[in-house]
């Protein structure tokens, strides 16, 4: 692609280290990362990871790119961050960031650098180190994803469980051998579940729409995780009941 599908001038490389949006989807293995890096390194191409979803602890690391061991030259994290506030950051490798980059230029922005969004920030970098909420995640996360591989085995609509840590992706299918998208049942499910008072999220993007997402606090007990699956489970039992001999 570097040689042919470009001018051979590529200014950088973008990847999220686990896919969001596009389904969940857990890269296959170091290796894979290792290539792109020496890729990368090869043309003179920066490597930027959208930390953005998978960034402070939610995949049971504190950077989804921990599990693939490579090291980006630029990061980009926000959402966790701010603990609700919008605030975001890209964070640079000393060696590139520009000779002219000086203070002067955080109030070039009319969002830059405000203070009550950098206290936020600063205070949750706190808590999540002293709460310990990544060995949290880790842990719940585990526990979470046993028990939907538990599910699995008992609902013919449960294609694929997806992790790692709380970020978590349910695959729900109509045949688990031709693995036909579940997208309308995904909805079904999500529906009933949130008149149960627990609401999941959807990966709602074209074709990918079947792929029910499971994102807690990180701060979530086993208690209120246990609560979370107890619903997921009745709802897909009660869309499934309505599809007898569909699934």
């Amino acid at each position: 692609m570097v040689k042919y599908g470009t001018y051979n001038d590529v200014a950088a490389f973008i990847i999220e280290p686990i896919l969001g949006n596009g389904g969940h989807i857990l890269p296959p293995d170091k290796e894979y990362f290792k290539i792109i890096r020496e890729t990368c390194d090869k043309h003179d191409i920066l490597l930027i990871v959208d930390e953005i979803q998978t960034g402070f602890g939610r995949t049971g690391k504190m950077w989804g790119c921990e599990y693939f061991d490579f090291q980006p030259d630029i990061m980009c994290i926000s959402k966790i961050m701010g603990g609700g506030l919008p605030v975001g950051a890209a964070v640079f490798r000393e060696d590139i960031v520009p000779e002219n980059l000086g203070r002067e230029v955080w109030h070039a922005f009319t969002f830059s650098g405000s203070p009550i969004q950098l206290v936020a920030a600063s205070a949750v970098i706190d808590i999540v180190v002293e709460e310990k909420l990544v060995e949290k995640a880790n842990k719940v996360g585990k526990f979470m994803t046993e028990r939907l591989k538990q599910m699995q085995e008992e609902h013919k609509i449960i294609g694929d469980i997806r992790g790692p840590g709380l970020f978590i992706g349910v695959e729900l299918v109509r045949n688990k051998k031709t693995k036909e998208k579940a997208t309308q049942e995904a909805i079904e499910v999500i529906s009933k579940s949130l008149e149960k008072g627990v609401f999941f999220g959807l990966s709602n993007k074209p074709g990918i729409g079947n792929v029910v997402k499971i994102k807690p606090p990180l701060c979530i007990t086993k208690e209120h995780a246990t609560k979370c699956l107890d619903v997921l489970d009745e709802s897909i039992s009660e869309v499934e009941a309505t599809r007898k001999g569909g699934l």
